[in-house]
This record gives C-alpha cells, sequence and structure tokens, in this order.
C-alpha cells in the first residue's frame, strides 16, 4: 500500500492503528490539497476523512477513486495468492 501510495509504510502502519484504509487514502489526497503531511493530518483525530470531507476540500474524486481501485485490486490478489502458495 505505501508503494502504491507513495507514503512511507511507517505512516501507514501508525494510520492503521486508528483509521480505516480508505480513510488513509482520503487523507493522503487531502493532505496534498492541504499542502500537509499525512503523518501529520492522520494524527489529527477530529479530522473527519470522508468523500464529503474531500469534496468540502474541493480534492477532485476521480485520482481517489483510481488509488482505491489500484490498491483493493492489489490486495485481492494478494490474498489469493495466499490461498494458492507456491
Amino acid at each position: 500500500a505505501a508503494e502504491m501510495l507513495k507514503v512511507n509504510s511507517a505512516v501507514i502502519f501508525e494510520g492503521l492503528k486508528t483509521r480505516k484504509l480508505s480513510e488513509i487514502v482520503y487523507a493522503k489526497h487531502l493532505a496534498e490539497k492541504k499542502s500537509v503531511t499525512l503523518d501529520r493530518l492522520l494524527a489529527q483525530k477530529e479530522t473527519v476523512l470522508s468523500v464529503e470531507s474531500l469534496r468540502n476540500a474541493g480534492v477532485a474524486l476521480e485520482p481517489v477513486k483510481k488509488s482505491l481501485d489500484e490498491l483493493y485490486t492489489e490486495l485481492a490478489f494478494l490474498g489469493l495468492d495466499q490461498l494458492n502458495p507456491r
């Protein structure tokens, strides 16, 4: 996930302690729009990370959808690989 999102894996692991994966993707796009770091945005517990919050901030939703599609596709294939190890 970190490689696909072009962020440090430690930020992803830390974020997953309190956030859903989709929220981390939302945060990545919101952080870029607001010119703040992803870890700083994720640390703000009061920050609501949703499609609505992205719209309100003026974040284009198509790149967010693309990120989610790519990430969940990759995770699905990883899961399948675990079912049929070589």
